[in-house]
């Protein structure tokens, strides 16, 4: 749709369309002061809804975005998505296949918040076996034969180590989960946990 004060401009998006985000959430805290609205926009979007949804919200005396996310293209083994090249993924699919965290793990290890990401169903598996089963699973697995060897067990968790987790491990854990999402890291985040000893 060509935009009537420049011939160059064009809006892929009808204007009323944006107001259905507004419908849908209107009733789970879209006028609450304590909700943090996140919008999530595709790059290809980014100027139109950026712009022009502000000045609607404003126009009806909404409130706007606390934080907008501009998510980069994913392709496909270097292709674009696209029925005609068969190479569209099913996400159901590869949950079935993989399980649901292994492919936020994938997403967020390989493509950072903003940038263009490729996506491989190859690439996947090979990271799921090598840092999800070969690194933590065999982390895990050494970790429990060496309890069950000398006789460790789980005991309770009392106010003594709970201080010591909380000293040690929590805050930097909770700091680097705050860091990530406050600077839009979010894969950073995710990812330092496995740093903290």
């Amino acid at each position: 749709m060509p935009l009537p004060f420049d011939p160059k401009q064009v809006s892929y998006v009808r204007y009323d369309a944006l107001f259905n985000y507004v419908t849908v959430s209107r009733d789970i805290g879209f006028r609450d002061a304590d909700t943090q609205i996140v919008h999530i926009l595709g790059k290809d979007i980014a100027r139109f809804h950026a712009i022009f949804w502000p000045a609607m919200l404003m126009s009806v005396d909404y409130r706007l975005p606390n934080t907008e996310f501009v998510t980069g293209f994913f392709t496909v083994d270097g292709h674009k998505m696209s029925k005609s090249l068969g190479n569209v993924i099913d996400p159901v699919q590869v949950v079935d296949d993989y399980d649901r965290d292994a492919l936020i793990f994938n997403l967020l290890y390989d493509v950072p918040m903003g940038a263009d990401g490729d996506f491989s169903v190859e690439r996947l598996g090979n990271l799921y076996e090598s840092m999800l089963i070969g690194g933590r699973g065999n982390l895990v697995n050494r970790v429990t034969s060496l309890c069950k060897k000398y006789g460790i067990t789980s005991g309770k968790f009392n106010k003594q180590k709970r201080e010591v987790f909380k000293e040690n491990n929590n805050s930097k854990l909770v700091q680097y989960f705050e860091d990530g999402w406050d600077g839009s890291k979010i894969e950073e985040a995710y990812l330092k946990k496995a740093d903290i000893k």
